[in-house]
């Protein structure tokens, strides 16, 4: 069951930057200091658009690996349909060989 935030709490967190939010969960000590940096290349590629915060539906997509079977397009669509609001699709794209790409 997720704990639903008020309208509040996330206009609260739409004001807190993404590096801020991110040095607070490393004190969870949830994995390495060293793990989960990204490149230099990271950019924001639509800068005019306010920050989004919401619920993070996940899944794993792989289109590339011969026979592999999935939940299927309907039941995802499902599952984001009953997520808590907003809503926020975070696929990772990967292939045979692993991850590839996160959105």
């Amino acid at each position: 069951m997720v704990t639903k935030l008020s309208h509040e709490q996330l206009s609260v967190l739409r004001r807190i930057d993404s590096p801020t939010i991110s040095n607070a969960i490393e004190t969870f000590k949830l994995r390495p200091h060293v793990a989960g940096y990204v490149g230099y290349d990271i950019h924001c590629i639509f800068p005019e658009l306010p920050p989004t915060v919401g619920y993070a539906v996940t899944c794993t997509v792989d289109s590339t690996t011969e026979g592999r079977q999935g939940i299927g397009f309907q039941r995802l669509y499902e599952l984001l349909a009953n997520a808590p609001k907003p809503r926020i699709a975070s696929p990772e794209f990967t292939t045979s060989s692993g991850p590839e790409v996160k959105h």
